[in-house]
């Protein structure tokens, strides 16, 4: 007759002991799994980024055109870089009265207005006399909010407005109509 054994049959389990490795292994697989993951991320994002913008200008565009076509393009910094380079390159100072006035409407537009007040005082220091900075600061506390303040600018401007200036009239009617327009 035979013998029925119960028990393990000699047998022992396969696992017993190797728990350490196969926590190593399954760590291993995590740390592979999330470096694979993380730079999948990254090369997807870097495709995704907006590429710097470089416009090709005709060579004769002026730079009140680059500027204006940069501006209408979103691009205050690079727009106003524009006023800058040609802030440096001219010595007249009709000329970068002018300039100074382009960076404070540029600036008042992109809501800038610490900026807009440091262009137009610079205007200002370049000829306290001239009607122009104080129209700008005149559009600048207007655009802030400063009607009371601006009316001040406004009839600043009318003051120091040369009679002999090229359609004086016609100037000072529009200075008045913006105070006006205050009230």
């Amino acid at each position: 007759m035979e013998e029925i054994q119960t028990g393990s049959f000699g047998s022992r389990n396969p696992l017993k002991g190797n728990y350490a490795k196969i926590a190593m292994l399954a760590l291993a697989v995590v740390i592979v799994v999330a470096a694979v993951v993380t730079g999948a991320y990254y090369i997807h994002n870097r495709r995704q980024a907006t590429p710097k913008v470089q416009y090709n200008f005709p060579a004769s565009t002026t730079p009140e055109q680059k500027a204006l076509y940069l501006a209408n393009n979103n691009q205050y910094q690079a727009a106003t870089q524009v006023y800058k380079q040609e802030l440096s390159s001219t010595n007249n100072k009709s000329t970068k009265i002018n300039i100074y006035g382009m960076l404070v409407y540029l600036a008042i537009r992109f809501k800038d207005y610490a900026s807009a007040q440091q262009y137009a005082d610079e205007a200002k220091s370049l000829d306290p006399q001239s009607s122009g900075p104080y129209v700008y600061l005149a559009q600048l506390n207007t655009a802030e909010g400063n009607k009371t303040i601006a009316k001040q600018y406004w009839q600043q401007a009318i003051n120091y407005l040369s009679s002999n200036q090229a359609g004086y009239n016609m100037i000072k009617a529009d200075y008045q109509r913006n105070i006006t327009a205050l009230q």
